[in-house]
């Protein structure tokens, strides 16, 4: 009888623990087989696998597929890829948008282990099939995965990378040599330290998508499971953004990992500050190939001192806010180049330190991101004000910036400092970013070389296509009357206030303006100068036409 008091103890303990994770995720099969849980056992989430289970399959059943519904305080997202339900439960405030990408990311992490093909074959042969054997030894990968996204995880939110910031003839002498040691049987080579991008070569008509990066940087520096292979690895792999039918062959080998120093300001559990040489092949027997490519290309790098380079970068850490804007009111910011679809940050430090400080700041950009990005918005400049901060999202066709500043900041302040940003951003655009990337062209000669050359990584989003293809198009902004104060006459149907003349972010009293040209450099000289539009709300919104 105690021992049975004991275990119902023991019971409710395991289940008010796995209630107060903040945030779950869950994938099972169409016939309700349980294939991974972020928290707790299967005895414990069994019966609330079946209850996800019946739920999707009544709405199946009457031709209206579940996509989400809110329960108990917390947001569930489901997401039915082929025979695989992913559901996504959340307490963190984050928008249906952002969980998906986050339950792409997991179904793409399986495809990468099984292939699509794969995947297919074995549920049509048998739907009950139990796919976690398959699976096995995958769990870390999926659950560093799920904690990233649990902590806040930049590239994924931005669907984005982030490079190495070092100087663009340091950048061309290390693609360079990528080039000139490359092995016939080479696809993708890439340079990576500190977590971040450094050099890419590449064949000609394939860019690496930003999903299958990510998955391989989960992979290196994130599960940990890699490095236990003495630094050297052969690693087959599919990248389902590259090709989900099949399988490549990836060579990784860590260089100096145990020298490097943490010096960036990132916690022990965020650590990344490995330098690491990556060589894939669609070739499954080139695996002495690549390593003899990779003893050249590190001869080569330690030769030049481009490796010495790396490591002084990495171990200078990323640059803060007030090293770019003395004096600024920013505790920090993202910069989000579109085009490139690559991210730049400054350090953590000193406003964000601990992980539930950082936990806190990806949070808000959560906010701003779903906002400035929702569903029918037209909105370009969204401001948000609390107790503990003020924060701003600004977005154009060119670049997307989120900046965050202490309570305190007044939005003249946080205007000036935006723009300083993006004026720094251009400035150093082939420091921050890698554009272009050492491509491998054909000698074949049937094809123009020139036609090839295009940015590092593609625009997946159909939002940002669309965007994209808009080019310079949304030039002008127009002001609905009853935004305007009672001292200025509306403006008439047919005319609308020319933005192409401007570049600049306008915030004074309750006022927030955006207008953009890509061509002129920032002005907030007349800044004090320019009428306001006086709202009780706390944003004005500027559409753009339509």
């Amino acid at each position: 009888m105690v021992h049975q008091r004991a275990l119902m103890y023991r019971q409710e303990e395991l289940l008010e623990q796995w209630k107060s994770k903040r945030k779950h995720f869950l994938i099972l099969s169409s016939a309700g087989k349980p294939v991974y849980n972020r928290h707790g056992d299967d005895n414990l989430i069994s019966g609330y696998i079946g209850i996800v289970q019946t739920i999707i399959s009544f709405y199946e059943g009457a031709k209206d597929q579940l996509k989400g519904f809110t329960a108990g305080g917390a947001r569930f997202v489901i997401m039915s890829q082929g025979p695989l339900y992913l559901v996504a439960i959340s307490r963190l405030g984050e928008s249906d948008a952002q969980l998906r990408v986050q339950l792409e990311a997991l179904y793409m992490q399986i495809l990468s282990t099984l292939t699509l093909p794969n995947l297919t074959h074995m549920f049509s042969n048998r739907p009950s099939t139990d796919l976690r054997r398959p699976l096995q030894g995958t769990e870390p990968l999926l659950s560093a995965l799920a904690d990233s996204f649990t902590r806040g995880s930049a590239p994924t939110l931005f669907s984005a990378l982030e490079c190495l910031k070092i100087r663009k003839s340091h950048r061309e002498v290390i693609n360079n040599t990528l080039l000139q040691k490359r092995c016939e049987s080479l696809l993708y080579g890439l340079v990576v330290a500190g977590g971040r991008l450094v050099s890419v070569v590449r064949p000609r008509r394939h860019s690496l998508h930003p999903s299958d990066l990510r998955l391989i940087f989960n992979m290196l520096f994130e599960a940990e499971g890699v490095k236990t292979g003495g630094g050297e690895n052969w690693i087959p792999l599919c990248l389902p953004g590259f090709n989900k039918n099949g399988y490549l062959y990836m060579y990784v080998s860590f260089i100096d990992a145990e020298d490097q120093d943490n010096q960036d300001g990132r916690c022990p559990a965020l650590r990344h500050d490995e330098i690491a040489v990556l060589l894939i092949s669609a070739n499954k027997e080139s695996f002495y190939d690549l390593r003899s490519m990779r003893d050249a290309v590190v001869e080569e790098l330690e030769k030049n001192c481009s490796m010495a380079l790396i490591q002084t970068a990495i171990r200078k850490g990323r640059f803060t806010a007030t090293d770019i804007i003395p004096g600024t009111v920013l505790h920090h910011f993202i910069y989000k180049s579109r085009s490139h679809v690559q991210f730049t940050m400054p350090s953590y430090e000193p406003h964000f330190t601990t992980l539930l400080a950082r936990r806190r700041l990806l949070s808000l950009y959560h906010t701003l991101h779903a906002g400035v990005h929702a569903k029918n918005a037209h909105l370009k400049v969204h401001y948000c004000m609390s107790r503990s901060s003020v924060s701003l999202a600004w977005i154009t066709p060119l670049f997307e910036l989120y900046c965050v500043a202490g309570p305190g900041a007044s939005r003249n302040a946080l205007a000036q400092s935006a723009n300083k940003v993006v004026q720094w951003a251009r400035r150093e655009e082939e420091r921050i970013f890698i554009i272009g990337g050492a491509v491998c062209f054909s000698t074949s000669g049937n094809e123009d070389p020139a036609n090839e050359i295009s940015g590092l990584l593609t625009i997946v989003s159909p939002q940002e296509q669309f965007i994209a293809s808009q080019g310079n198009g949304l030039k002008r902004n127009f002001v609905q009357s009853s935004q305007l104060p009672s001292d200025r006459k509306p403006t008439p149907a047919g005319e609308m206030h020319d933005a192409t003349t401007d570049n600049d972010l306008r915030l004074r009293n309750h006022t927030i303006t955006a207008t953009r040209n890509a061509a002129n450099p920032v002005d907030i000289s007349n800044l004090n100068n320019q009428p306001t539009i006086q709202t009780k709300q706390t944003v004005t919104l500027v559409s753009p036409t339509s």
